[in-house]
């Protein structure tokens, strides 16, 4: 009897934002390829990423507030454990970038070198 072949990867919804959609796919990609994805997680995943890409919005803003800047921060990096993306450990502990971005955040949300949904 030969095994069924994989379902395909499911896209992330159109109404996200490309920073959000890239952080879709890197999470979703660390997941499946550790065999732990689960097709429950969607609103997880769709929610994390969009964090995410909140999180470089805010952070880039002018005259951001620090301390909203900081629990914005936050939610983003406890999604992303949530996934399974960052250890728990690490939540409140992050390398910044120059500009003073996360830059774990900022590598999640960085472009994607191919074209998806």
């Amino acid at each position: 009897m030969t095994a069924l072949p994989a379902p395909p990867a499911p896209l992330p919804p159109a109404r996200l934002s490309a920073p959000a959609k890239a952080a879709w796919h890197r999470i979703y990609d660390a997941l499946a390829g550790r065999g732990e994805w689960l097709d429950l997680y969607r609103g997880q995943l769709e929610m994390t990423a969009s964090h995410c890409a909140l999180y470089l919005l805010v952070a880039r803003q002018r005259h951001a507030d620090p301390i909203q800047v900081e629990e914005v921060r936050l939610n983003a990096r406890r999604g992303l454990a949530q996934m399974l993306y960052l250890p728990a450990e690490r939540v409140t502990l992050a390398t910044l970038t120059p500009e003073g971005i996360d830059a774990e955040i900022s590598a999640v949300c960085a472009p994607l070198n191919h074209t998806e949904n």
